[in-house]
């Protein structure tokens, strides 16, 4: 012991950072010197609680009880996020009451957080108790910068309450929002007053992350009305599980890029790959930059998929604008090389191009070698290509394209490879 007691307390608090908590909680039961090692910010900034696991500890209340003036960072989230239903009907009242009481106990130590997060929580009609009081704990908190309700999947009462607290109390600081995947299977646009109005509130917003069944115009309104509106990121997601049909109108985007002059949006299509699903989300007015498409292995055979008008219509509307193009397009059978081509001649911004799909021919990417070699247009700052199932003559093709291309490439200092594997094709 004497040997620990002469080591200086940060190079112990050093060593006892590498516990658990639950561990760490019992070192500090050993001495004073551990104890004074232990009353450490750096160990507590950060704090994960499992709300079906961790709250029926002891130390998880205690050490927020001792610590909690250092916690600026929270998660709360269920390490079971979906659960059987005989396990629901054993447990789920006491989780209720442990979990209250967490969040009372929180709010009468004065907890003060930068960061919020709920990740994985499941849906039941018993956490309107929990999201009561942890709203009554989120309404204490005037510090929030980041808020996450990524994957939180409650209902729109208990989550409309959860956001209107943080938008209420954290107005002022409140930069980054995340409510994708936050509401349970929502049915049309969103546009509920009490969701305006929280969105109204955020008025030094920068990031929001949401999805396009919560996205209507008068969501998009709602942000630019917004008194110091510095929104310079929106981040869309569209599943095929979502309800899609409404639109938003170019008037909505203009209005809101009016008063965000730095906007750029991310449009994230999963699952999702026809024309006619497609070609309502790609609003010119949209000030679009980062783009993805992912395709699954199952595709709806009663109707053309017609992939080559969706990326038409990207590039006609987008050309000014667009600087990551995603492509992951299983199972596809559509010749896609020209458009590969056009989008890189013809959008200047462009600088990642992520095609993850069938090449009818490995000529496209002597083109787009050549492209890059032409001092007239962008450069990737690397070149990997992956193919798959070559045949005799695609490998004579790549064999040329690595004595032609390769000193060329090192020249301009791009990373240049092409590999006989089987995945991916990217540049950028």
């Amino acid at each position: 012991m004497a040997e620990w007691d002469s080591l200086p307390e940060l190079i112990l608090t050093h060593i006892l950072g590498y516990l658990p908590r639950r561990d760490r909680i019992y070192c500090g039961m050993v001495c004073r010197t551990w104890s004074r090692a232990l009353d450490n910010p750096i160990l507590w900034r950060h704090l994960k609680v499992y709300i079906d696991s961790d709250l029926k500890e002891p130390w998880t209340n205690i050490l927020t009880m001792k610590f909690g003036r250092y916690i600026h960072s929270l998660d709360l989230a269920w390490s079971k996020p979906y659960m059987p239903r005989q396990w629901i009907r054993d447990r789920l009242n006491l989780i209720a009451h442990d979990s209250c009481r967490y969040f009372m106990l929180l709010t009468g130590e004065g907890v003060q957080l930068t960061c919020l997060r709920l990740t994985d929580w499941f849906f039941a009609w018993k956490f309107k108790k929990m999201t009561y009081h942890l709203s009554n704990f989120i309404s204490t908190q005037t510090k929030l910068e980041y808020v996450s309700f990524y994957n939180a999947n409650l209902g729109p009462p208990e989550m409309l309450k959860l956001l209107s607290s943080c938008t209420r109390s954290s107005h002022n600081s409140l930069r980054y929002v995340d409510i994708r995947s936050a509401f349970h299977e929502w049915q049309t646009a969103f546009s509920f007053p009490r969701f305006i109005r929280a969105l109204e509130r955020l008025q030094f917003l920068t990031v929001l992350k949401i999805d396009y069944p919560s996205l209507s115009n008068e969501t998009l309104y709602a942000i630019g009305r917004s008194a110091n509106n510095v929104l310079s990121f929106l981040d869309i997601r569209v599943r095929d599980s979502d309800s899609r049909g409404h639109l938003i109108s170019e008037d909505a985007w203009h209005d809101l890029c009016s008063k965000c002059k730095n906007l750029r949006v991310g449009l994230k299509l999963i699952n999702i790959c026809h024309f006619e699903d497609t070609s309502y989300l790609l609003v010119r007015g949209m000030p679009l930059r980062n783009f993805s498409m992912i395709s699954g292995f199952v595709w709806d055979q009663s109707r053309s998929r017609n992939l080559r008008a969706t990326l038409k219509l990207l590039i006609v509307n987008f050309y000014e604008t667009l600087v990551e193009v995603h492509l992951h397009l299983r199972n596809n059978r559509e010749q896609l090389d020209d458009l590969l081509i056009t989008m890189l001649k013809q959008c200047p911004l462009l600088q990642k191009l992520d095609y993850d799909g069938i090449l009818r021919s490995m000529e496209v990417v002597r083109d787009i070698c050549d492209l890059q070699c032409d001092p007239t247009y962008s450069k990737f700052k690397e070149i990997y290509i992956q193919p798959r199932s070559l045949n005799l003559y695609n490998h004579s093709v790549i064999q040329q394209l690595q004595s032609e291309f390769g000193y060329k490439m090192k020249s301009l200092n791009i990373d240049f490879h092409i590999e006989d594997a089987s995945s991916v094709l990217m540049f950028y």
